[in-house]
C-alpha cells in the first residue's frame, strides 16, 4: 500500500471513529434525558397527580429487606414495617441544604396524621459516620418526633448506598450525600407506590398529596 492510500484509510479510520463517538453520545444523551424527564414527570406528577387518590397510585416495585440501627440504638428493619403504610426518606443531620426542609416536611406529615397512629415515617442517614446514635436521637428531639412512629436509622454505608439507589432509586452511586429530595409511599406489602417533592415552593401541597395517598391506602387495608 503506497504511503498516500495508507493516509487515506487513517483519515477515513478516523472519521468513522469520531462519528461513531458522536453517534454513541447522541443516543446516550437521548436516553439520559427521556430517563430523567421519566423521573421528574413520575416525581412531579406522581399518581397521575389530580385524578382522584385511587388513580394516582403506582408500583414503583418492593423495597429490599433491610436491617439498621434506630436513634434508641435498636436493630430496626423492613421486618418491624410489615404491615404498616410507611415514607421514607434520605437525610443526613449535618445538611445546610435541602433536609431540613424535607425534615419539616416529615414533621409536618407526623402532625397531620396523628389520627393514623398505624402509619410509620423513616428517615435514613446517609451519613452514618458522623450521624452516630446518639446524633441522631438529637436530631430527632430537635423535630420533635414520636419515635414510637417516626425512625431514625443509621448503618453501615455499602447497604445504605444500595438501599438508597437500588432499592428506593434516592440515592446518587458515586456521591452518598447527593440523595434526592423526595419521599417515597410504601404500602403494607412493601411496595413503593410514589414519590413526592419534599423541598422548593410546591413542597406543602406535595406533602399534601401525600397524606392524601396515605388516607387513601389505609382505608384500602394499606395496599
Amino acid at each position: 500500500m503506497s504511503r498516500s492510500n495508507l493516509i487515506v484509510v487513517i483519515i477515513v479510520g478516523l472519521v468513522l471513529v469520531v462519528t461513531g463517538v458522536i453517534v454513541a453520545n447522541l443516543v446516550t444523551g437521548k436516553t439520559l434525558r427521556r430517563d430523567a424527564e421519566e423521573m421528574e414527570r413520575t416525581v412531579k406528577n406522581p399518581m397521575g397527580r389530580g385524578e382522584g387518590g385511587e388513580a394516582r397510585l403506582i408500583d414503583a416495585g418492593i423495597v429490599p429487606p433491610f436491617t439498621l440501627t434506630s436513634s434508641e440504638g435498636k436493630p430496626f428493619g423492613l421486618k418491624d414495617l410489615k404491615g404498616k403504610v410507611w415514607v421514607a426518606d434520605f437525610i443526613f443531620t449535618s445538611c445546610a441544604g435541602i433536609c431540613p426542609q424535607m425534615t419539616g416536611m416529615m414533621k409536618k406529615l407526623q402532625n397531620d396524621l396523628e389520627d393514623l397512629p398505624e402509619v410509620h415515617f423513616v428517615s435514613i442517614s446517609v451519613d452514618p459516620k458522623r450521624d452516630t446514635v446518639q446524633a441522631l436521637a438529637e436530631y430527632a428531639e430537635e423535630y420533635d418526633a414520636d419515635i414510637k412512629r417516626w425512625h431514625f436509622l443509621r448503618g453501615d454505608l455499602p447497604l445504605i448506598q444500595a438501599l438508597s439507589v437500588d432499592g428506593f432509586h434516592l440515592g446518587d452511586k458515586e456521591n452518598p450525600l447527593n440523595h434526592a429530595p423526595h419521599f417515597a409511599l410504601v404500602d403494607a406489602d412493601g411496595h413503593i407506590r410514589g414519590y413526592y417533592n419534599g423541598t422548593g415552593p410546591d413542597r406543602a401541597a406535595s406533602v399534601d398529596a401525600l397524606a392524601e395517598d396515605i388516607r387513601t391506602l389505609v382505608k384500602r387495608g394499606g395496599r
